[in-house]
């Protein structure tokens, strides 16, 4: 996407959209699965969680410039705003996961939220 639309303002070409939504449901459906499959085998581990999050933390980044891609909404500071609050989201959830030991994302989660 970055390389179609690189000022955030141009329109990129039809499959770049759909072939970038196919790579979220895509990654959305990954995330989740690795985690169950790691808890119902007993092997899930501290690291594995970490890792897990280093990726999600990367990906937020990503998913970010898409939509700001996608919205056009050049590199002003409303892209700022967009951006930043996404990053804070994230990292609230993370650091009460830390103080509390459990992600309580209450009755919609983190996949859902995206779907919408």
């Amino acid at each position: 996407m970055a390389f179609y639309c690189p000022a955030i303002v141009e329109e990129a070409p039809r499959w770049v959209y759909l072939f970038c939504a196919i790579s979220i449901f895509w990654y959305q459906t990954m995330d989740a699965l690795d985690g169950k499959q790691a808890r119902r085998t007993g092997t899930s581990s501290p690291l594995g969680e970490l890792f897990d999050h280093g990726c999600d933390a990367m990906s937020t980044t990503l998913i970010g410039l898409t939509f700001a891609c996608t919205m056009r909404l050049g590199s002003g500071w409303f892209f700022f705003f967009v951006t930043l609050s996404s990053y804070c989201v994230f990292f609230m959830a993370q650091w009460e996961e830390y103080q509390t030991g459990i992600m309580e994302l209450g009755y919609m989660g983190v996949t859902e939220i995206q779907l919408l």
